[in-house]
C-alpha cells in the first residue's frame, strides 16, 4: 500500500516536483558541458523535456519494483535535440561541423551529455533501496496475516469467554480499536509534527524534496489510518452506551 508499492513512490516523484527539478539540474549539466566545448550555454536551455525525466522515472520506478531490467529511453530524441540546436548555433556563428576535429568533439559532448541524462534517471541507492524493500515484502505480509488472525482469534475468544451482554462487546471493541488507532497515530504523529523528516541532510535539492515528500506522505498515511480507527472506536462507544442504556432501563 505504501512502501511496497511503486505507484506509492511514483506519486510521491510528482507531489514533489521531482521531474521538474531533475529536469532543471540536467539541462543546467549539459549546459555546463557545452560551455566547455566551447558553446553559449543559453542554447541548451531546453534540450530534455520534463515529460521524457518523467517517463523514464516512472519506468526506472516500477523496473525496481518488478524486477523488470531497465533502460534509459529518449536517448535518441535528446541526441536529435542537441543536433538541432548545436546546428542551429553553428549556423548562426558561421562555424564548420564537418571538420574531423571539430565531429569528434561534438560527438564527444553528445555522448557525455547523454551520459548525465542516465545518470540523473538511474541514482543507485533509490535502486538499492528499492530492492531490500522488496526482499522483505513477502516476509512482512506473511508475518501481518498471522498476526491479525492471531489477533482476531485472541479478540473473539475474549468476548466469548467474558461478555454477557451485547454492549460489552461493542465495548471491548472500541477499547481494543482505541488502543490500536493511538498506537498507529501517535508516534508518526509526533515525528511528522516535530518536521524530524524535514532535517535530512541531503545536498541534492531534487533528491531532497523527493524523500521528504515520500517520507511524509508514508507518515501520514498511519496518521490517516490511526485516525479512521480511533473514529471507529469511537462510534462503538457510543453504540454500547446506547445498548447499556437500553438494558438499565429495560430493568427498571
Amino acid at each position: 500500500m505504501t512502501l511496497f508499492n511503486q505507484e506509492f513512490m511514483i506519486r510521491a516523484t510528482k507531489e514533489s516536483q521531482y521531474a521538474a527539478t531533475i529536469t532543471t539540474e540536467i539541462n543546467t549539466r549539459i549546459a555546463d558541458l557545452g560551455r566547455g566545448s566551447n558553446f553559449s550555454e543559453d542554447i541548451f536551455e531546453e534540450v530534455v523535456p520534463q515529460s521524457l525525466v518523467q517517463e523514464n522515472i516512472d519506468s526506472y520506478i516500477r523496473g525496481i519494483y518488478t524486477d523488470v531490467p531497465f533502460s534509459v529511453d529518449g536517448k535518441e530524441q535528446i541526441e536529435k535535440n542537441l543536433d538541432e540546436k548545436i546546428q542551429a548555433y553553428a549556423d548562426e556563428k558561421g562555424y564548420d561541423l564537418t571538420e574531423e576535429n571539430t565531429k569528434q568533439a561534438v560527438q564527444t559532448f553528445k555522448d557525455a551529455a547523454v551520459s548525465s541524462f542516465d545518470q540523473f534517471i538511474e541514482i543507485p541507492y533509490i535502486l538499492t533501496y528499492g530492492r531490500k524493500v522488496m526482499a522483505y515484502s513477502n516476509t512482512l505480509t506473511l508475518f501481518m496475516i498471522l498476526c491479525g488472525a492471531l489477533f482476531l482469534i485472541l479478540f473473539i475468544g475474549v468476548i466469548y469467554l467474558t461478555s454477557r451482554w451485547r454492549h460489552q462487546i461493542f465495548r471491548y471493541i472500541a477499547y481494543t480499536l482505541g488502543g490500536s488507532g493511538l498506537m498507529l497515530l501517535t508516534l508518526p504523529a509526533i515525528i511528522y509534527f516535530s518536521r524530524t523528516i524535514d532535517r535530512l541532510g541531503i545536498t541534492s535539492q531534487s533528491m531532497y524534496r523527493f524523500l521528504i515528500t515520500y517520507l511524509n506522505d508514508f507518515v501520514l498515511t498511519f496518521i490517516k489510518w490511526g485516525g479512521v480507527v480511533i473514529m471507529i472506536a469511537i462510534i462503538c462507544w457510543f453504540i454500547s452506551e446506547g445498548m447499556r442504556k437500553k438494558v438499565a432501563r429495560s430493568k427498571n
